[in-house]
């Protein structure tokens, strides 16, 4: 049986950070949930699996919920808008 040809320098380096990235997530980070009633600070994390973000709100109120990765098109910072709003990057649905 043949192996795969090895991925190309730039392909390993993108894999890599994505790990890292994810693993950071796995911890999890502080950001604020955009709702109606105004910003909610929560603590976003991604399950084990990859496969969904979870938000717990940190202060007095009871915001928790699940994100599907399914539902992202793309992660990158925003100023305002969206479902989330951090200083770092932003899951943005």
């Amino acid at each position: 049986m043949l192996s795969p040809p090895p991925a190309p320098p730039q392909r390993r380096a993108e894999d890599a950070a994505r790990r890292d990235r994810a693993a950071a997530l796995m911890e999890g980070c502080d950001m604020k949930l955009l709702t109606a009633k105004g910003p909610v600070p929560v603590r976003l994390a991604l399950s084990r699996d990859s496969a969904m973000l979870t938000y717990q709100s940190l202060g007095g109120a009871t915001e928790s919920g699940v994100i599907s990765l399914a539902i992202v098109r793309e992660v990158k910072p925003v100023v305002a808008g969206g479902i989330l709003r951090s200083q770092t990057p932003v899951i943005h649905a």
